[in-house]
C-alpha cells in the first residue's frame, strides 16, 4: 500500500486495517504478522481475522507493516506497508501547549504580583497607623515634658540671677542648666523625628547624612557615608521605619561607641535595600546579648521589632578591626516603590496582552 498517508480526522477512536495474501494453494493456512511502528516495536501473530484494531491513538505519523507466511513457513521478501497520519485536534497542537505556558506563567506572575500587592498594602496600613501613633505621642511630649522641663528651666534660671557671680553654687546651677538645656535640645530632635523621617521626595542617603551631622554635631566623631547602587524610591511607609531604625543606629553609634569615626552606608541592591551603620569603638559589653540590648535600653529591641513589622531584619556584627555594625536588610518587593523589571519577563508580559 505504498503512496501518500491516509489521513485522518482529529479524536479518531477507533482505526481498523484489514489485510490478506493471496495464495494458490490453501490459503487458510496462510499466516500474518504485523506491527504498528510509532506505537509499538515488537511483532503480532494474526488471529483469525484478519485485521488489525487500535484505540484511541495519539496524533501523529504511523506506519502499518504486515508480513504473510505460507504453509510451508516461508515468509514474503519484504512486509507490505501502510502509513496512516491522525491530525491533532486545536489543543493537542504544539502551538496551544506553547501559549498554555505563556498564560500559566503570566497567570501565575499575576497571582504573585497581586500577593505581594496584598501584604504590601498591609504593611502600608499597619505604618500608616504607628505613625499616627508617633504623631500622637510626639504631640503629647511636646506639649506636656518638654513646655513643662522649659518652664522649670526658665524658674532655676531666675533662681540663678539671683546668687552672686561668684558663688559656687551658681557655677553648680549653670552646669546643670547647661546639661539640662542639652537633655531638652535632644528630647525635641527625639520629637521632630517621630513627626518627621525622611520625606517622600528625599532620598533615604541624603536623609541620613542629615541625621549624622546632627549626631556629629553633639558628639564629634569623624563619619564617612557610601552609597552604591542605583538611587531608587522607596515606599512612603517603608521610607519612614527604614529612616527610624537608622538614625537609632546613628545615634548609638555617635553616643555609646566609644569610637572615634562612624561609617554609614546605604546599598540600593537589586534583591534588597541595605543599610549598615558601623563604628570602630569598643563594641557590646561581653554580659549583654546583643539581640536584646542591656535591661532597661530598647533601643536594639525596638530596631529588631520595627524591622520585623516591614518584613526586615537587622544583624549585628562585630567587624575583625573591632567595633560594632548594625545592618539593616529590607526585601526589594518591599522596600522599593517601583520594582525594575527583567527584560524578559516584560516581554512575557507584552505577549500575554496580545493574545
Amino acid at each position: 500500500m505504498p503512496g501518500r498517508p491516509a489521513e485522518l480526522p482529529p479524536l479518531t477512536g477507533r482505526v481498523d486495517i484489514a489485510f490478506t495474501a493471496a495464495a494458490l494453494s490453501m490459503p487458510e493456512k496462510v499466516r500474518f504478522r504485523f506491527r504498528l511502528a510509532g506505537l509499538e516495536s515488537t511483532w503480532r501473530e494474526a488471529a483469525a481475522v484478519r485485521q488489525a484494531s487500535y484505540t484511541n491513538l495519539a496524533p501523529g505519523d504511523y506506519r502499518f507493516e504486515v508480513v504473510a507466511i505460507n504453509e510451508d513457513g516461508v515468509e514474503s521478501a519484504a512486509p507490505a506497508v501502510a502509513t496512516l497520519r491522525i491530525a491533532p485536534a486545536f489543543w493537542q497542537t504544539a502551538w496551544f501547549r506553547l501559549l498554555s505556558g505563556v498564560l500559566a506563567v503570566g497567570l501565575l506572575a499575576a497571582l504573585y504580583r497581586w500577593r505581594v500587592g496584598r501584604l504590601t498594602a498591609r504593611v502600608r496600613e499597619r505604618l500608616e497607623v504607628k505613625m499616627r501613633e508617633r504623631e500622637r505621642i510626639a504631640r503629647a511630649l511636646h506639649d506636656t515634658v518638654l513646655q513643662s522641663l522649659q518652664g522649670l528651666l526658665l524658674r532655676f534660671e531666675a533662681v540663678k540671677h539671683g546668687l552672686a557671680p561668684d558663688s559656687e553654687v551658681r557655677a553648680r546651677m549653670e552646669e546643670g542648666l547647661q546639661r539640662a538645656e542639652a537633655a531638652i535640645a535632644e528630647g525635641r530632635d527625639s520629637v521632630r523625628g517621630l513627626r518627621h523621617g525622611t520625606g517622600p521626595d528625599e532620598a533615604l542617603d541624603r536623609a541620613l547624612a542629615a541625621v549624622a551631622n546632627e549626631c556629629a554635631a553633639h558628639h564629634p566623631l569623624a563619619w564617612s557615608q557610601e552609597t552604591t547602587g542605583q538611587v531608587r524610591p522607596l515606599q512612603p511607609a517603608i521610607a519612614e521605619e527604614v529612616h527610624a531604625i537608622a538614625r537609632e543606629a546613628l545615634r548609638n553609634a555617635f553616643q555609646h561607641s566609644g569610637g572615634t569615626q562612624v561609617t554609614l552606608t546605604v546599598r540600593y541592591d537589586a534583591d534588597a535595600l541595605v543599610v549598615m551603620v558601623a563604628d570602630d569603638g569598643t563594641g557590646f559589653d561581653p554580659a549583654v546579648d546583643p539581640r536584646v540590648g542591656r535591661e532597661g535600653h530598647w533601643g536594639l529591641r525596638g530596631m529588631r521589632e520595627a524591622a520585623g513589622a516591614i518584613g526586615a531584619a537587622v544583624e549585628i556584627g562585630h567587624p575583625a578591626g573591632g567595633g560594632t555594625s548594625v545592618t539593616l536588610r529590607v526585601p526589594a518587593i518591599r522596600a522599593y516603590a517601583a520594582r525594575q523589571e527583567n527584560g524578559w519577563m516584560e516581554r512575557l508580559r507584552r505577549l500575554v496582552r496580545r493574545q
